[in-house]
Formats: structure tokens, C-alpha cells, sequence
């Protein structure tokens, strides 16, 4: 990967550090690296969770240019320096989708539903909301939508890790972050890494 200097004299300390207590692929420790240095937050290390075949998947729905769906306006702003940089992906947000308003239902989740319907095997980044990754998953369950890749992490409070739960019991690749901690950037983070390591592979580095 082509890191600016001085991120690549960060990255070999955090090598130093990481390397030792890690066993993961060399794929998966890519990613893993990446939202450590991005986070300060060397926990991570053992509680970002990857599925099986996950990176393949997220690779393949980069490289064909599958519509990205994020839960929140951060996300969106991040991801959208990155993605017309490299894959020119689509890029959706949840939270700034025109849904018909429902008093029942917060925004975000009106606007996950919507999307749903027209980015069926996109590939979804939700980084705040509980209740975007809630709906989500439920549509998930009831076969409504088929993501290529799901991005889960929501800070794990309550309802959060037993819809992670949900998650992992379905057949779709997921990566997500155990316990309590998450949030927008670690899930800029891993798709950033996803980013670079398919820009990489494609190119040969």
C-alpha cells in the first residue's frame, strides 16, 4: 500500500506492538491494523469480528462497483473522498434518504427501508444507529434484501448485541466489533482497509 511516510513509520511501531499477540490472516490483520491506527484503540485488535470469506466478498462488491448504504451523514462524508478516488461505488445514507415520515419509526430507518428496495445487494456500512441495523437485519431475515457485505458498529448497548447476533446467524459476510465499543469511525476505518486492500490486490502490490 502507498502510505505517507510518516503513516508508515506509525504503522511499523503498531506492527511491533500487534504482530506479536495476533495469529489472523495477513488480509484480515490488514484491516485490523488500519482501524487500530485509525481508532488509538489496540482493543480492537481481538474484538473486530470477520466472517468467514468476508474480505473476498467485500472486494468483489467494490470491484463491481455495488452501491454502498450507510446509516449516518459522517459515514457518507467520509466515504465519499474515498470511493470516487477508487471504485466510484454508488453511495446511499439512511439518514438523509426522502422516505414518507412515519410517527412510528425514527428517519434513519424509514430511509434503510427505502434503500433496500433499490440497492437489494449493496453493500451496507451502518456505524451509529441501532435501529437502522435493526430494520436492516429484519429485512435481512425475511429474505427482502441480500447484502454482498454488512458493516455493523453501532456501540453494543442493549438491543445491539442481540441484533449482531442475528446477524451472525445469517448467511450474509459481516464484520463487527464485539462488547460495547463502535461508532462511525471505526466503520470508516474498515472500509477504508476493504479500499486499499482491493486497490492493492487488483494492481498486483
Amino acid at each position: 500500500m502507498d502510505w505517507h511516510p510518516r503513516m508508515a513509520r506509525d504503522l511499523a511501531v503498531l506492527d511491533h506492538r500487534l504482530r506479536p499477540e495476533t495469529e489472523v490472516p495477513p488480509a484480515v490483520y490488514e484491516v485490523v491494523r488500519r482501524v487500530v491506527y485509525a481508532t488509538g484503540d489496540p482493543a480492537l485488535l481481538t474484538q473486530l469480528q470477520i466472517s468467514r470469506a468476508v474480505l473476498g466478498a467485500g472486494a468483489a462488491a467494490l470491484a463491481a462497483r455495488c452501491p454502498v448504504v450507510v446509516d449516518s451523514i459522517a459515514i457518507q462524508s467520509a466515504l465519499g473522498q474515498s470511493l470516487p478516488r477508487s471504485f466510484a461505488n454508488p453511495l446511499y445514507c439512511a439518514a438523509a434518504a426522502l422516505a414518507r415520515p412515519h410517527w412510528q419509526q425514527p428517519g434513519v430507518v424509514r430511509g434503510m427501508e427505502a434503500l433496500v428496495q433499490r440497492c437489494p445487494r449493496g453493500l451496507y456500512v451502518v456505524g451509529e444507529s441501532v435501529d437502522a441495523l435493526e430494520a436492516l437485519v429484519g429485512l435481512i431475515e425475511l429474505k427482502q434484501v441480500l447484502p454482498a457485505l454488512v458493516v455493523a458498529t453501532p456501540p453494543g448497548w442493549g438491543a445491539a448485541a442481540a441484533t449482531k447476533e442475528r446477524l451472525k446467524a445469517t448467511a450474509i459476510p459481516w464484520i463487527m466489533v464485539e462488547g460495547e465499543r463502535g461508532g462511525s469511525a471505526i466503520a470508516i476505518a474498515i472500509l477504508d482497509a476493504l479500499i486499499e486492500l482491493t486497490q492493492a490486490s487488483r494492481s498486483g502490490v
